[in-house]
């Protein structure tokens, strides 16, 4: 039971530290939606770690017991708001669920700690086993179906949220992050509520269930980028994760030898912790670690254009009437830059908000064609000024005729990439090439 008690608190420590590095690295763009999941990890982890701790608790701590469900309950409940503010806040409905869950979770967590008797008649803790005797009343049942609304309320608002949103990369992240969450909830639900009077040795099942939940949310993020982090804080993520599961399974892993060798059924602390300090002794000592974490993040894949796929999916657009802030998002994700924006006849289409303002933008709309290529030269004046606002290139639009018809704005490399090589950079100016087609369907390529 040590080990399981030890794996549960490093799970919750991932979790809440995954949440506060989405928070502090993610891009101004995506702070709402970083906020609503710091939330979420936050409830997560105070969830996890009071039920850790609940069952680490020796005879006689009653009190920290009683404190500890009243923690339990309150971590859920929170995990659950950031969950739904965050599938739901952008919709009219969204958010008064949001506002009436939130009520009946404050009732929730009120009614147990003013009258925790509605929930347990009994606290046991013993040697073998601590657990509550649970009162099967109404607070009991009704906290059955609050949490089943909740589930279901938050569900349907990412199902909708997938279904409606129009980029490919991010409606993959939002059904991965849709399936571990899923898998979290379902298992929480089933061992640590319905079958907590029946089988409560089996309350650890959903707080290790947050480990596919934090791996659904990190391949989301760092795959599919559905929180556009810098890449210095996508670093640290990365290895966060990888060095807490490290530890996870280092533990498993002499867990079992130990057992094996000694048959004995439970490593002490001490024994633990000391093989764990060795262990990181030897890993400071050799760079295995990092060719590890250097090999994954290769196999991600974060810095690399697929200009296959933006090929197809522009060419699929030729003819056809489209969005242009929709059409901006998607080069701004596919070719890894914090915004994309088109300046056509004075209006800026872009793919979120860009502190430029419109006299920068009457400068740039007046800027000549350029004599070669498609990147337009700015004098040094008007560089620093648009490096200030956020802008790192500007690149012109041609119709069939060879004639500038708009403009490309760039702004910032998202994987803070100092100078693109030269195939990136022929890959962006084919891929602006066919988003002159699209938005000039009789437009060709400029020879």
């Amino acid at each position: 039971m040590q080990l399981i008690i030890t794996l549960m608190v490093a799970v919750a420590v991932l979790t809440i530290l995954s949440g506060i590095t989405t928070l502090v690295g993610s891009k101004k763009r995506d702070r709402s939606n970083a906020v609503w999941l710091s939330v979420l990890t936050l409830g997560l982890a105070l969830w996890g770690g009071s039920i850790a701790w609940f069952m680490a608790l020796g005879m006689g701590e009653a009190e920290t017991a009683k404190v500890l469900i009243v923690g339990i309950i309150a971590g859920i409940t929170l995990a659950d708001i950031g969950i739904l503010g965050y599938c739901g806040w952008n919709y009219k409905w969204g958010r008064a669920s949001l506002a009436i869950l939130s009520l009946v979770g404050v009732f929730v967590v009120g009614t147990l700690a003013l009258h925790p008797e509605l929930f347990y008649s009994e606290i046991d803790l013993n040697e073998k086993m601590n657990r509550i005797e649970v009162v099967k009343g109404w607070y009991y049942y009704f906290l059955m179906v609050y949490y089943t609304i909740n589930t279901l309320t938050f569900s349907g608002f990412l199902l909708k949220t997938i279904k409606k949103t129009a980029n490919k990369n991010r409606k993959n992240g939002l059904k991965i992050f849709y399936i571990g969450t899923s898998i979290c909830g379902l298992l929480a639900l089933v061992f640590d509520l319905i079958l907590l009077s029946s089988v409560p040795e089996f309350i650890w099942v959903g707080p290790m269930s947050l480990s596919v939940l934090v791996l659904a949310y990190y391949y989301s993020v760092v795959r599919y980028r559905v929180i556009v982090l810098s890449s210095r804080w996508m670093k640290v993520l990365s290895l966060i994760i990888f060095t807490v599961f490290g530890i996870v399974l280092y533990l498993v892993i002499f867990y079992l030898v130990f057992m094996a060798l000694f048959k004995i059924p439970n490593p002490s602390w001490p024994v633990l912790l000391l093989n764990l300090i060795m262990t990181a002794i030897v890993l400071c000592l050799t760079p295995a670690a990092l060719e590890i974490v250097s090999f994954m993040q290769s196999m991600i894949m974060i810095n690399q254009i697929n200009i296959g796929y933006i090929s197809r999916k522009l060419n699929k657009l030729i003819g056809e009437k489209v969005d242009a802030k929709e059409l901006a998002g998607f080069l701004a994700d596919h070719l890894h830059y914090d915004y994309i924006g088109f300046l056509i006849n004075g209006k800026l289409y872009g793919s979120g908000n860009i502190g430029i303002s419109s006299k920068l933008l009457e400068k740039a709309a007046d800027l000549g064609a350029p004599e070669k290529g498609i990147w337009q030269e700015v004098d040094e004046k008007t560089k620093d000024e648009l490096e200030q606002n956020g802008v790192e290139a500007i690149a012109a639009l041609f119709d069939d005729k060879g004639r500038q018809f708009g403009q490309v704005i760039f702004g910032k490399r998202s994987f803070g990439v100092e100078s693109l090589s030269r195939k990136e950079e022929a890959q962006i100016e084919f891929a602006v090439n066919l988003t002159a087609l699209v938005l000039n369907p009789k437009s060709r390529t400029r020879k």
